[in-house]
């Protein structure tokens, strides 16, 4: 879950990085300390022009051509060191959002937890959305049709119309399926950071019936 913690520690990792960047660049990194003229061994006369010495060639240029690579970006690292850090910030952001990226699994042990929390509220003080929530997460788990679609950074927990191992025309068909138009109608979580937000949100107040309290006027 995402806490006020971990948004603090972020937090000050980004301005520490902003802060620091520019003097580091300028300590750290210079062209000369990125002199990458590398010495090739040569090869004895009976290996030139067989295969060889041309897979050999393959990875000399392969490897010249990633050195060329860190020292241009060490040079430009040096002459903008804000846009470089502004970079390396959205990097390891996004690094930490995809290592932090919620999946099938962790979505079904929440949903079990959830499930747990609700058995222990009386049937009287139940919030009637989060029920049929539930009771409509659990169905759709039983029939096998729910999917989940990974952007990398975020993930979308979808409900399908058939399981996968379901033999008829219709659920093999690539044709008549889904259409992309419609694909927010099926939305039926939104993850990210580890955090299922509806899934959260529907279980705020899980233990208040609104109904309870219609006849008190």
């Amino acid at each position: 879950m995402l806490n006020k913690k971990k948004i603090t520690l972020l937090s000050t990792t980004v301005v520490l990085l902003r802060r620091n960047f520019k003097s580091l660049v300028s300590k750290y990194i210079s062209p000369q300390r990125f002199n990458l003229d590398i010495k090739y061994p040569q090869f004895p006369e009976k290996f030139k022009g067989t295969i060889v010495e041309r897979w050999a060639d393959y990875w000399k240029n392969l490897l010249h051509d990633y050195a060329e690579v860190i020292k241009d970006t060490a040079i430009s690292a040096k002459q903008q060191p804000l846009k470089s850090g502004a970079l390396l910030t959205v990097l390891g952001i996004g690094t930490y959002c995809v290592k932090n990226n919620p999946d099938e699994i962790s979505y079904r042990d929440a949903v079990i937890s959830y499930s747990e929390d609700m058995m222990f509220v009386g049937p009287l003080v139940r919030n009637p959305k989060t029920v049929k929530y539930l009771k409509d997460l659990e169905k759709s788990y039983n029939e096998g049709t729910i999917r989940r679609l990974s952007f990398g950074l975020f993930s979308l927990i979808w409900k399908d119309d058939y399981n996968d191992c379901l033999g008829i025309y219709k659920s093999q068909c690539k044709y008549l399926g889904v259409p992309v138009y419609r694909f927010h109608e099926r939305i039926v979580d939104f993850g990210f950071l580890n955090k299922w937000f509806y899934l959260d949100k529907y279980m705020e107040d899980f233990d208040v019936n609104p109904e309870e309290w219609g006849d008190t006027d």
